[in-house]
């Protein structure tokens, strides 16, 4: 012996595991042979291309039968194994590990030589050892009810965007049999419809004819004015001296706004001093023009144009008001009330359209229809060829056929005095001066029912389509086929609504099989 023990002290950098048989088997992510030092993969059998079971039925006296369908048994897989410990009590315990793991149903099993591939069994059968052995040589058997191997990695597939607004999933099927195909759908925008086709078959989920918007017609309040709002609306163009249409009187003074008239609240248009020497009518008045509505048309066809009057005075008072529209310089309709004898509260109500001509008697005390006890509407509505006027309980309507397609321009209100020998109405103004266009025809958004963010995921093994995570078998559309990608080159053309202006983002997920 000599003085010095030898100690390789070099340290060991060859850790690579010793390689795994051809045929080792992996369950549910573990190698046996890795798992268990005492086991050896010997071989396997079962994977082979099976074949049919053929159903058929017998045709006439001579000759053979007629098929009737035909269809793959489920696939029984044989592995060898060797087991051999060193003692039995070591061979027991990994007996009992090799158990643990090959016992839980339906486990994923990979083969080395296929590592890329699985089957799905369960443990039916297994070789029992000798009782009190530390060995044992044998076979398990896994029943495969469904006989093919699937890639354990599936295939995934972008869509790519063709002119027309529709994708091509363009799906390589390596397998040997056709392999079904899930696909995500992400909307990236509204959308109202989505089809998947092979060129041969289709898959459609939505309404193919759902529409975006469409056009509406809807009525579109384009301005009410009180008193103040006369004088302070700078979106407005309003006048103190249009009298288009009323030259049959002659401005003297200007408006003004008011809100101290007693039992009659609210905030009025009225008239300063009327007095004209020179005769006739003298007036002040406020003319509106009619702004474009929410498409930027100008003018009305159809409308309505309101407010509430006050009209009150006792004699010797004279005074006119008139609420008129205008289709350029021509007054297309009007209210016109008025009363001009000293000696009465006797007052007429003139109405006008189109060249005719109503009228109907009242009066201008407190309690009459404009008196401040009174909330008196005043209405000129126009649909089409019919005029639809009102003052108070008055009302009528003129059928203007030559008016039908004609446009107010402006509308204008007019307060007057007759001449310097009689004295202004007490009360004399308008309020909640508004007009409404109407038939205004706009593009109008219609919510879709697949939305921003939305994700549909058709399933193609379960024949499912789900929304959101949700099942939704409402949105098939009739006749549509779950179709699975062929062996070889697949086109699948993706489709969706063609107003869906981001359009969808599709995925193609396939799991390709063999048998």
């Amino acid at each position: 012996m000599s003085m010095y023990d030898f100690h390789d002290t070099t340290i060991a950098t060859d850790l690579t595991p010793e390689p795994l048989p051809a045929e080792a088997l992996q369950i549910n992510g573990v190698w046996l042979d890795r798992l268990l030092p005492e086991f050896r993969t010997l071989y396997v059998s079962g994977r082979e291309l099976l074949p049919r079971n053929l159903t058929t039925q017998q045709m006439g006296a001579l000759y053979g039968s007629s098929p009737l369908y035909s269809r793959f048994p489920e696939r029984t897989i044989t592995v060898g194994f060797a087991l051999l410990a060193d003692s039995p009590e070591r061979f027991r315990e990994a007996f009992n590990e090799l158990q643990r793991h090959t016992h839980e149903e339906a486990a994923r099993l990979v083969f080395n030589d296929e590592a890329d591939k699985y089957f799905t069994g369960t443990l039916t059968a297994i070789t029992q050892p000798e009782p009190g052995s530390d060995r044992v040589v044998g076979e398990m058997i896994f029943t495969c009810p469904d006989p093919r191997k699937r890639a354990l990695y599936p295939v995934e597939v972008y869509g790519e965007l063709y002119e027309s607004g529709s994708q091509v999933l363009q799906l390589y099927n390596s397998g040997n049999i056709p392999a079904p195909v899930t696909y995500e759908v992400l909307m990236n925008s509204e959308n109202g419809f989505v089809g998947f086709s092979d060129g041969a078959k289709s898959l459609q989920f939505g309404y193919a004819d759902e529409v975006d918007g469409g056009m509406v017609e809807e009525s579109e309040a384009l301005f009410t004015l009180n008193g103040a709002d006369f004088f302070n609306n700078s979106q407005l163009t309003i006048s103190d001296t249009d009298l288009a249409g009323n030259s049959d009187f002659t401005q003297v003074a200007t408006c003004t706004h008011t809100t101290d008239w007693s039992l009659a609240p609210g905030d009025w248009l009225a008239p300063r001093s009327l007095i004209n020497n020179s005769g006739g009518w003298g007036v002040a008045l406020k003319t509106v023009t009619i702004p474009p509505d929410s498409q930027s048309e100008t003018g009305a066809a159809n409308f309505e144009l309101s407010c509430v009057g006050i009209f009150e005075g006792t004699a010797p008072k004279t005074g006119v008001m008139r609420v008129s529209v205008t289709a350029g310089s021509t007054m297309l309709a009007y209210v016109h009330i008025v009363t001009n004898v000293r000696t009465s509260t006797n007052a007429t109500v003139y109405m006008g359209a189109g060249g005719q001509r109503k009228q109907f008697a009242t009066n201008t005390l407190y309690e009459g229809p404009s008196g401040r006890g009174k909330n008196c509407r005043i209405i000129i509505r126009k649909s089409g060829s019919a005029i639809y006027i009102a003052y108070g309980p008055f009302s009528t309507t003129f059928e203007v056929p030559s008016i039908a397609t004609t446009k107010v321009t402006k509308a204008t209100v007019c307060f007057g005095q007759w001449h310097a020998l009689t004295e202004q109405m007490s009360f004399m103004g308008i309020r909640d001066f508004s007009f409404r266009k109407d038939y205004v025809e706009r593009y109008v958004d219609i919510p879709n029912r697949y939305q921003p963010g939305d994700l549909m995921e058709v399933n193609g093994s379960e024949g499912r389509m789900y929304l959101n995570g949700q099942p939704d078998a409402d949105d098939e559309i009739i006749g549509s086929e779950y179709f699975p990608a062929q062996p070889g080159m697949n086109q699948i053309t993706v489709t969706n609504s063609l107003w869906a202006d981001q359009g969808v983002t599709v995925k193609a997920i396939m799991r390709e099989a063999w048998l």
